[in-house]
């Protein structure tokens, strides 16, 4: 596994806000390993759950938004 920062690009993805508006959401990531043990330990595809957490993330806050405050 690399230490080295690495990117993960984010396909577009929809997210809905506190007011009901449906947005796309997409981007990139710049992540950087820092323990490759802990980061490996009963994870078979640590960039992807990465990946999927940070979606996850992104999603629940934009939830909380209005559109307004959003952009």
């Amino acid at each position: 596994m690399s230490l080295k920062e690495d990117t993960i690009t984010v396909e577009n993805q929809q997210a809905i806000t506190k007011d009901n508006v449906t947005v796309l959401i997409g981007g990139t990531l710049f992540i950087r390993i820092d323990d490759p043990y802990k980061a490996s330990y009963n994870v078979e595809r640590p960039l992807e759950a990465v990946k999927l957490l940070a979606l996850t993330v992104l999603r629940s806050e934009i939830g909380k938004m209005k559109l307004d405050k959003l952009f």
